[in-house]
Parts: structure tokens; C-alpha cells; sequence
């Protein structure tokens, strides 16, 4: 492998492990913020009606992977 080529695969690596932990440190803080959402919804809907409403009844649809 000549130099050049060396120097562009260590970079690419060094760029490709930024965006991994940038991925993993938004991954979460959005898990967080749902988790806060889930947490004021829960507050919000009536009593007996939260499992009906993370079920697919309510505003919360779980998307399929």
C-alpha cells in the first residue's frame, strides 16, 4: 500500500469511528427525550387507558423494523 493510500484509509477509519460515537451519543439523548415523552403521555392519558394507547389504539404507533 503506497503512502497515500495509507494515509486515506487511516483517515477514513479515524472519520468512520467519529461517526459511530457521534451515532451512539444520539441514540441516547434521543432515547432519553422519549423516555421523558413517554413519561409526560403517561401523566396525560386516563387511568386504565395506557396499555391501550402504546398498543396502536392511541396517538404511539410502534414502527416495524
Amino acid at each position: 500500500m503506497n503512502e497515500v493510500a495509507k494515509n486515506t484509509s487511516i483517515r477514513l477509519a479515524a472519520e468512520i469511528n467519529l461517526i459511530k460515537q457521534d451515532t451512539a451519543r444520539r441514540i441516547l439523548e434521543a432515547s432519553v427525550e422519549i423516555g421523558r415523552r413517554l413519561t409526560e403521555a403517561k401523566e396525560a392519558v386516563p387511568a386504565g387507558e395506557w396499555t391501550d394507547w402504546l398498543g396502536g389504539g392511541g396517538a404511539f404507533r410502534p414502527v416495524p423494523p
